[in-house]
Parts: structure tokens; sequence; C-alpha cells
């Protein structure tokens, strides 16, 4: 099963950004089961990175069983197949007739307990490829430079001794979401060893932080929504009670506080859920 850093990694970048006091709220947190969507998830990991490893058709794992999961017909047709369909439509959009592919990788910064695994590691004679699979129907994963968790693996890989050495003589880094549920299903940007190595400087800054001081702030956000912390969280509850003290039905409220409103209310719905 991919393994990921508590104190900060890939899906938890984002969060110790925006929110440094997370990763000592969390350890306090009792831990959440697995959801049955990320089970799944995981489990079309596994089926897709057999394909891609064995060069098999999905077809051929029709009936595949793991860790209480079946690959079904719809499962393919949904997810497995537009997500290879995508790797396949990466590898044209950035000219691959040579290339290497590496799956599951697990990187790290050296010195700091800060490790995910990547999904996708293509390295072609000159660009590097970082790319994650995302298999949720429900939230439309955002690709790009804001999209944090990726620029979190592409700095690993960089600085992993497994894996530094790809990035010789190769300046371009495209980083890449593969989501078959998104309207745009697949996701590329380009980018620069510089820009990456400005990111993974921020990453083990903040590493050094979490770990060294102590009362580090709270910041409410969309970032809040996987964090196992949220329910002890004081941040959010404060949140919610600045929520139930508003007036909806004041005529005089400015309409950009009114758009902050919803958003509020959206994020305090969330976490009463």
């Amino acid at each position: 099963m991919t393994q990921h850093s508590n104190l900060i990694g890939g899906s938890t970048c984002a969060r110790r950004m925006a929110c440094p006091g997370s990763y000592q709220l969390e350890l306090k947190a009792p831990a959440e089961p697995e959801s049955s969507y990320a089970a799944e998830g995981t489990f079309l990991h596994s089926v897709v990175e057999r394909c891609l490893v064995e060069d098999i058709a999905p077809q051929a794992l029709l009936g595949f069983e793991e860790d209480g999961f079946t690959l079904t017909q719809d499962l393919i047709d949904e997810m497995v197949k537009p997500a290879l369909i995508c790797v396949q439509k990466l590898l044209e959009e950035i000219g691959a007739d040579e290339f290497e592919l590496i799956t599951e990788a697990r990187v790290g910064y050296p010195g700091i307990n800060a490790f995910g695994t990547t999904d996708l590691f293509i390295v072609t004679p000159d660009t590097i490829v970082v790319g994650d699979f995302k298999f949720g129907r429900g939230v439309m994963v955002e690709g790009g430079l804001s999209n944090k968790q990726l620029k979190f693996y592409a700095g690993a890989c960089m600085r992993s001794p497994e894996t530094a050495h790809y990035f010789e003589d190769r300046d371009t880094i495209v980083l890449a979401i593969i989501q078959p549920a998104n309207p745009m299903p697949l996701q590329l940007v380009a980018t620069t060893q510089d820009y990456i190595s400005a990111f993974a400087d921020e990453v083990e800054t903040l590493a050094h932080q979490l770990l060294e001081e102590d009362d580090l702030p709270l910041k409410t956000g969309d970032h809040c929504r996987f964090c196992n912390a949220a329910v002890i969280c004081p941040s959010k509850r404060e949140q919610a009670l600045i929520a139930l003290t508003i007036d909806t039905s004041d005529p005089f409220i400015d309409p950009v506080e009114f758009g902050q409103l919803l958003k509020m209310a959206d994020e305090v719905e969330t976490w009463a859920k």
C-alpha cells in the first residue's frame, strides 16, 4: 500500500503550508479508518500499475480481486481504460518516442521525515514527468502549478538519491494529473528545475519548523476537508460559532462579504457532517 509521511507528504503538503498547526493537532486526533472511496482508489492504482508495468490490457484482469475489491467491466470502462488512454495521450503530448516509465516510486527529502509515493515517473531524453492518478468521482482535482501535491513529489524526486540522477541535463519538468471522472481527465503543466527546487526548499524549511516550533497557527480553509484533526480543531469550532451569529436576512450585507459567507457556510457544513 502507498505510504506517506505524517509530518509532510504529498497529500498533506497543501494543508501543512496553509495551516502549520495542523501537524501537532493531528498527532492528538483519533485515527480515522480508511474510507471505501480511498480503498477503491488504492485498488484501481494497483490495477493500472499492473497494466503499465506488465504491458497488459485491462480486460485481461477482469475479475481480479484484491483487498475486498473486484475488477468489474464497469470499473474497466469508467476508470482503468480512461486512465491508460490518458497516459498514452500524455506521452504523445510530450513527444516521447523513447522513455523510461517508473510506477509507485517512494521518494523523499533526505534528512527529514518528508516522503511519499509517485504514481508515475517518466523520463525522456529531455523531460521528466511526475504524474498522479486520481480515481475520485466527487472532488475534482485541479492540476497546474497550484497543485502542491505534484510539486512536493517533483521536489522529492529531484532530491531522492534513487531518482536525482535523472534530472541531469533535463530542465523541463511536466506535472500531470490523471482523473478519469474529471471533465478534464488529463491536466499537464510544464515547469523548470529552478521552480521545483525553490518549492522543495520551502518544504524542507516548513518540515523543520513543524518539528522544532510549538503553537504554530491554525487556519481554516478548503485544506480542512481531509484533516483528521478537524473534529477537535478550535479554529473550526470558532468558525462555526461565528457563522451561527450571522443574520443572513440582513439586507445590507455587502456582496463581497456575502460571497465570503457562502464559502464559510460550505466549510462549516462539511465540518459539521
